[in-house]
């Protein structure tokens, strides 16, 4: 069985998103500011590019160090929609696995990413 990480960015004073987080704001207003390590600096919802190049020094260590080997991202639908699908690519090494209740309506089998109702058995989903 492989390794499980469990992870979240937190602020020092415990919150996980900025104030009123919801579909139109998945991270809260100004929550991004949460997550500027991961992206090397300011960013927001409405920037077209959101992927970590610009992460450095500690943070890009850091972040290599929790996803290497990874064999699969899972997140819920609400993030998932909160980060607008990514664009339609997979931030996360290996296959992306969306956890929800609505199945519906699936990614392009290209992105790398799969959505699955929680009672599915997903196996080696790479």
């Amino acid at each position: 069985m492989g390794k499980v990480i469990a992870a979240i960015t937190t602020s020092v004073d415990g919150y996980i998103v900025g104030p009123q987080d919801g579909p139109e704001h998945g991270l809260g207003i100004g929550g991004e500011r949460l997550h500027y390590w991961v992206m090397g600096g300011p960013w927001t919802y409405a920037d077209d590019g959101r992927d970590t190049d610009g992460m450095h020094g500690a943070d890009r260590k850091y972040y290599e160090s929790i996803t290497d080997g990874l064999g699969c991202g899972i997140v819920g639908r609400n993030m998932y929609d909160a980060a607008g699908a990514w664009g339609g690519t997979n931030p996360f090494p290996g296959t992306l696995i969306v956890l929800t209740h609505r199945t519906e309506d699936q990614p392009d089998p290209s992105s790398g990413a799969r959505v699955v109702h929680p009672d599915t058995n997903v196996e080696n989903p790479s």
